[in-house]
């Protein structure tokens, strides 16, 4: 019987671990690697308009389902909740967006905008 109980302790606190690593790869700093509006791509690694691009969207993720997102020096409190392992529902006051992650990228559809993440690194 304590064998028993041990077991299913051990597989609880395994299934709370995994539950939490899904989060951990959304946690930090992402900032906009390209975005295309309407039919136009723009890239970060433009020698015009890379700064440009890359302060569009500036999105930092905290564990406790809040962070921030801004963009040119604006910046707005938004809280987030995963929606399977790879999405990740974003609301800032009554906009809610989804971001889905898919090679270290994360991309956003919002209106007629497609919005790539990078995750800034440390």
């Amino acid at each position: 019987m304590k064998k028993l109980l041990v077991l299913i302790f051990c597989a609880a606190v395994a299934c709370f671990a995994l539950a939490g690593c899904g989060e951990s790869k959304f946690m930090g700093t992402w900032e906009t690697k390209s975005m295309e509006e309407n039919g136009e791509k723009f890239s970060a690694d433009d020698e015009e308009l890379g700064s440009v691009v890359r302060n569009f969207m500036v999105l930092f993720i905290d564990e406790d389902g809040k962070g921030t997102i801004s963009s040119y020096g604006i910046e707005s409190d938004i809280t987030w909740e995963l929606d399977g392992s790879d999405t990740i529902i974003i609301k800032e006051n009554d906009e809610e967006m989804k971001g889905k992650l898919s090679g270290g990228e994360l991309t956003i559809e919002n209106n007629n905008t497609t919005i790539v993440l990078q995750k800034r690194s440390s």
